[in-house]
């Protein structure tokens, strides 16, 4: 089996078109997933989807899964979509044939009215594009197009006329009568369970039968029914039968068109409260910018405090230098006039006595060991003024790093969430104007509809072989081409919400951490 094979599950009369073959997330074993289609519709369990997985997309309830192995093929024929787009299953469903088996030719020897020669119009997906029923019949020669025209030659009474594709073909005089409407047939849009019923549809070609065989009693009994007048009268039932099935599809298409119209309104209001939310945030993230401000105000004023301490410990080290300096002037000074004095002593000896020389000397040395402790302790003030001097230094500078850091963060994660706002905005609105285009598709579909209806009217009044086929091609394709169109929108529509919903929790994901940094640097600059 393939995918698109019209399929059911082994034990089960539900019915549908094979879209998924293979293994399911959280199960063994190898499995099918199908679309329902026709009377199977709406009894599904899910919509392709199991356990936030999809396998494939249709409407809700209208999908089901099971074990591949119990899968029966169904026909051999697909249906004419093979995408799995919720409207595929309305197009699966005009694709199958509306046959009951041959009733029982009957023989009547009453006239019935004649009937414009039509060809064969099969239902979408009845018959391929090249295959057609030859649409013109010979007209019996003496056929008039007024009731009072001359009878032909009669046939003889043993032809049996052939079972018509609608099971209840009857015989026509050849007579050219104004063909009459069976008053119990009607051209609107049927309620479904009247078109899909086969006996309510058998009731219905009786009863114009009848109508149509009392309507025709005043004829002569000796006329018989040409072979290709009774296969004219089988077409016209095939072709209204045709028609009934092309409404209800079309009225299908409208309502499945109208429900999925609804349902992007009710996206779109969620994106919309969504936006509503998301511009909250943005006013609480706009708050944040005169925080930013004050950040750099006070990373200014901080440099210059820095700018002072620096200035402070230069002009503390020079003072420090000066001293220094002087103090080894003195001290050199001091040494220079010890050694004057030792030198003098050494060549004018005297007395251990105390003398004047002496005592100078000693108070010299006194004062050298002063300024040599003097000097040291100088010179340790000063490396301890460098040192601290050098701590501020790389203080400052990490904490204007980190401030500076703090700060260009904050600013582009601002400018990321305001763009991601506006994209944000820009999503919504193209949604809005997708479902202005899928309202309006609608309302040309509706239109469309009617002026089928009303064509199928005015093809009842004067039917044409050729004019009408051209008018049945002519519906089938706009019909094709505005269910591709709408296929087309919708799934570009689903993508686009699928995208705002991811982008949403993204955007959700960084505020978050950006009040997480906020908060961080915020503590970080109080402490």
């Amino acid at each position: 089996m393939e995918i698109g094979d019209e399929v059911r599950f082994e034990g089960s009369d539900l019915t549908g078109v094979l879209r998924y073959l293979g293994p399911v997330e959280g199960r063994d074993g190898h499995f099918a997933g199908l679309e329902l289609i026709g009377a199977s519709v709406g009894q599904g369990k899910n919509d392709g989807t199991i356990q936030g997985v999809q396998y494939f997309a249709t409407t809700p309830n209208n999908g089901m899964f099971g074990p591949s192995a119990k899968l029966v093929h169904l026909s051999t024929t697909r249906p004419s979509s093979a995408t799995a787009r919720p409207l595929s299953s309305l197009s699966g469903r005009a694709s199958r044939s509306e046959e009951r088996p041959p009733s029982r030719a009957r023989q009547s020897n009453v006239p019935l009215p004649s009937a414009t020669p039509q060809r064969r119009t099969p239902a979408r997906g009845m018959l391929s594009p090249g295959v057609r029923t030859p649409h013109t019949f010979a007209r019996p020669s003496g056929l008039s197009a007024t009731p009072q025209a001359t009878r032909t030659t009669s046939m003889p009474r043993s032809v049996r006329r052939p079972t018509s594709a609608a099971g209840h073909a009857r015989p026509t005089s050849v007579l050219r009568t104004p063909r009459r409407e069976p008053s119990g047939f009607s051209f609107d849009a049927p309620a479904p369970a009247s078109v899909d019923d086969p006996s309510r549809r058998l009731g219905l070609l009786e009863q114009m039968d009848l109508e149509n065989r009392s309507a025709t009693a005043l004829g002569s009994a000796d006329d018989t029914v040409p072979m290709v007048v009774h296969e004219q009268v089988a077409e016209e039932l095939k072709n209204a039968q045709a028609r009934l099935q092309t409404l209800k599809v079309s009225s299908e298409d409208t309502e499945a068109l109208r429900e999925q119209t609804e349902t992007l309104r009710t996206e779109l209001a969620a994106v919309r409260a969504e936006m509503d939310k998301m511009r909250t945030e943005s006013e609480g993230d706009a708050k944040l910018k005169p925080m930013v401000t004050a950040w750099d105000r006070e990373r200014a004023e901080l440099s210059s405090r820095i700018e002072e301490l620096q200035g402070a410990g230069r002009e503390a080290i020079a003072v420090f230098e000066h001293q220094l300096d002087l103090a080894a002037t003195e001290q050199q000074g001091l040494r220079t006039h010890i050694q004057e004095l030792e030198t003098q002593l050494a060549k004018d000896p005297r007395d251990a006595s105390v003398s004047a020389t002496d005592i100078d000397l000693a108070n010299l040395r006194e004062q050298n060991a002063h300024l040599t402790d003097k000097v040291a302790a100088l010179e340790e003030e000063l490396a301890e003024a460098k040192d601290k001097l050098d701590a501020a230094n790389d203080a400052a500078k990490k904490a204007s790093t980190a401030h500076d850091a703090a700060a260009g963060s904050l600013r582009e994660k601002i400018r990321a969430a305001e763009q991601e706002s506006g994209e944000h905005a820009d999503a919504a609105r193209r949604a809005e104007a997708e479902v202005k285009k899928l309202e309006a598709a609608l309302q040309a579909e509706k239109a469309a509809h009617e002026r089928e209806r009303q064509e199928i009217e005015s093809m009842r009044a004067a039917p044409h072989d050729e004019q009408l086929q051209a008018q049945l091609k002519k519906l089938e394709a706009s019909k094709k081409e505005l269910e591709d169109v709408h296929a087309k929108e919708i799934a570009e529509l689903e993508s686009l919400v699928e995208s705002r919903i991811f982008r949403e929790d993204e955007l959700e994901t960084e505020m978050e951490q950006l009040r997480k940094e906020r908060d961080e640097a915020l503590a970080k600059l109080k402490e």
